[in-house]
């Protein structure tokens, strides 16, 4: 790539973004990457039924019959609702 100097109207960042700029639009691709994302759809997440298995909330005590996950002997197992209650607060912060 040619190298223009920082006094000059472009730098190689500049070239190097352009570039990758006109060839995203030649490939149909729209928006920031962020942008694209926040588009795409969401799968389901997969549900294990768990009603042989008679669990019980560890808080509540509550029947469970279907679970995201495959249990493990080890760990307890929470509701729904009992999960989003223990589910830490999400403090990031967006720029």
């Amino acid at each position: 790539m040619k190298r223009v100097s920082m006094r000059g109207i472009a730098t190689d960042r500049h070239l190097r973004y352009s570039l990758l700029n006109t060839i995203s639009q030649a490939l149909g691709h729209t928006g920031t990457c962020r942008e694209r994302r926040s588009r795409m759809p969401y799968q389901k997440r997969r549900m294990y039924d768990v009603s042989h298995l008679n669990l019980t909330c560890a808080d509540c005590g509550a029947e469970i019959k279907e679970l995201p996950f495959e249990p493990k002997d080890d760990r307890p197992v929470y509701c729904r609702e009992c999960a989003r209650k223990r589910r830490p607060q999400n403090n990031r912060i967006f720029r």
